[in-house]
């Protein structure tokens, strides 16, 4: 038999899957023949713990995830450390109630746990932090600061400096902007600066983050992953937001919790197999409830924007309360969408057109020949982002015009949409790049790539090592049904994330021959600097190449946009 173990523990800086509020949460793996036992042993010696220590009213939650459990509580904001070793110690005592460990007696773990909540304790914190959240201010915690309010009306407090509630001037920061979640598996981030692109036509002054980099109007503040917490802080504190598109991933909402609470949309692109066993999240329905943890970012009435033709979206959808603004590649339809109550509206296609229903309206938006993103339609995923962006600004009421004149401009600039399929034309030949990094996201750009004329193909392609060893065989499968005539499989080692270096594509190269590569079409490099001077070698007039990139972007699409001008320039 396998010995119970803990996976991880850590700090809930905002709602969450399991919490409405902030809190711990511990994640444990046991036998299944012991994980029910241990569950409700848990739960007592935390109940008896919060009881000892005086924390009479927090929430407990258990949830069974399958091969892990989820144990969580909720705390005071100034006690979240110490709220970690109730639920370390409690477990702990759990284990000694079954004779698998030893665990301190309850009451020198009482005196431990009281003495981190004495050192811990921010009493002005605690106070400044209820009056807000009582009053609906937004408020947003990071590690040594507290802010209150949003864009111009934000004022950011450092703990050592906290002011008493009653010294607060609580009106202006009542003032809200326009606040959009973004998150999905594939998307995510050509949404959200598609969504803001019509906000900017609209006037506004448009903030937002993403997995590249965080923009106010047209300055990016900083470049890196800024898909959680810190991303919407640096938006929503910054003076000149008028308003936020904040791309929202799962593994922030997961690790920290949300901390936007009553943003004005939400959408949820799609769900796909992407970092299954992590964070307790094993299974495509887990990943789609761990998605729509969103909505406790939302205000009551918010919309939610959901894809119609994702069955895990669909389904889960049909479980909440908030009016559902649905897009899909056709007119959605089903028993389950047109019995909805609440709906907010339809954007999908029909005759090769953007249509939306909404208000009593039926309105064609823009023909999907004129988005420079739809690659004349054969970028099916982009259109789909394309709904997603205009049913969110329908809902935001963002005039049509507005509207219309971001989607006929978006992804004119390889700027635009850096990463994300980005073509660049080099003498005679052309090169695609994108970001695609699971098995639906490299299908989706094959698929668009069939639609661009080219003699020769070449493939170039690697995975970060926190993906799966399933991905990389279906990747490799994917790639070898696209018949390239070439194909290049990149080491990453800045993402090789525990992983031997050469064992994720060590397996990408076995699928490829397993399904009908040759290995002498098939190359090797160590990095993506080393991929982009084999794929420029090798191109020749009519050729195209697909190359799938993510440690060195910037770089890339620099030096493609160089080379593109010079064979556009006069000889």
């Amino acid at each position: 038999m396998s010995l119970p173990y803990v996976s991880d523990s850590r700090r809930l800086t905002g709602a969450s899957l399991v919490l409405p509020v902030p809190g711990a949460i511990l994640e444990v793996a046991a036998p299944p023949e012991l994980k029910t036992k241990l569950r409700v042993l848990w739960r007592h010696s935390v109940k008896r713990l919060l009881t000892r220590i005086g924390w009479h009213h927090e929430l407990v939650v258990t949830r069974d995830q399958g091969p892990s459990h989820i144990l969580a509580i909720s705390a005071p904001i100034d006690g979240l450390l110490a709220a970690t070793h109730v639920t370390e110690w409690a477990w702990e005592a759990a284990l000694t109630r079954m004779g698998l460990a030893a665990a301190l007696p309850i009451n020198e773990i009482t005196d431990r746990v009281l003495s981190r909540i004495v050192r811990g304790a921010q009493p002005d914190l605690a106070a400044l932090f209820r009056a807000a959240q009582l009053r609906r201010i937004p408020s947003l915690l990071s590690e040594k600061e507290l802010s209150l309010g949003e864009g111009a009306n934000c004022k950011v407090y450092p703990f050592s400096d906290l002011p008493m509630p009653e010294e607060i001037a609580w009106r202006p920061k009542k003032r809200r902007i326009p606040i959009a979640l973004v998150t999905g598996t594939n998307g995510k981030t050509t949404t959200v600066r598609l969504l803001a692109r019509m906000f900017r036509e609209a006037g506004s002054c448009v903030g937002f983050c993403s997995t590249d980099y965080v923009q106010i109007g047209a300055e990016v503040l900083a470049r890196d992953d800024y898909s959680g917490p810190t991303g919407a802080r640096l938006v929503l504190r910054h003076p000149d937001t008028e308003a936020a598109v904040l791309e929202v991933a799962r593994g922030g909402m997961l690790r920290r919790g949300l901390q936007v609470q009553d943003a004005d949309v939400g959408i949820v692109t799609n769900v796909a197999d992407d970092h299954l066993g992590e964070n307790g999240i094993h299974t495509l329905a887990q990943l789609a409830e761990a998605k729509f943890t969103i909505l406790r970012g939302l205000r009551r009435d918010a919309p939610v924007v959901v894809n119609a033709d994702d069955v895990y979206c669909r389904d889960f959808a049909r479980r909440i309360e908030h009016p559902i603004f649905w897009f899909g590649l056709q007119r959605p339809a089903g028993d389950a969408i047109r019995a909805r109550k609440g709906r907010a509206g339809l954007c999908y296609v029909a005759n090769g057109e953007l249509v939306r229903e909404f208000e009593r309206e039926r309105e064609v938006i823009s023909a999907v020949a004129k988005l420079p993103i739809a690659f004349a339609g054969a970028a099916l995923y982009n259109v789909a982002n394309a709904l997603a962006a205009c049913a969110a600004a329908s809902a935001l009421a963002l005039p049509l015009v507005a509207i219309r004149a971001a989607l006929h401009s978006f992804g004119l600039d390889p700027a635009d949409n850096p990463g994300r399929a980005n073509i660049y034309a080099i003498n005679g030949a052309q090169v695609l790049i994108d970001y695609g990094h699971n098995p639906d996201g490299v299908a989706a750009i094959l698929s668009a790539a069939t639609g661009i004329s080219h003699q020769r193909l070449l493939i170039g392609t690697g995975l970060p090592g926190d993906r799966s060893d399933e991905a990389a065989q279906q990747i490799g499968a994917l790639v070898a049904q696209a018949k390239p005539q070439r194909v290049i499989v990149k080491e990453m080692a800045m993402y090789l994330r525990g992983r031997p270096e050469g064992q994720l594509s060590g397996i990408l190269r076995a699928s490829l021959k397993q399904h009908g590569h040759s290995v002498r079409k098939t190359g090797y490099v160590r990095s993506e600097v080393e991929l982009l001077d084999a794929t420029l070698a090798w191109l020749k007039p009519g050729d195209l190449a697909v190359l799938f990139l993510h440690e060195n972007v910037p770089e890339s699409a620099a030096r493609l946009s160089a080379l593109a001008e010079t064979s556009r320039a006069p000889q």
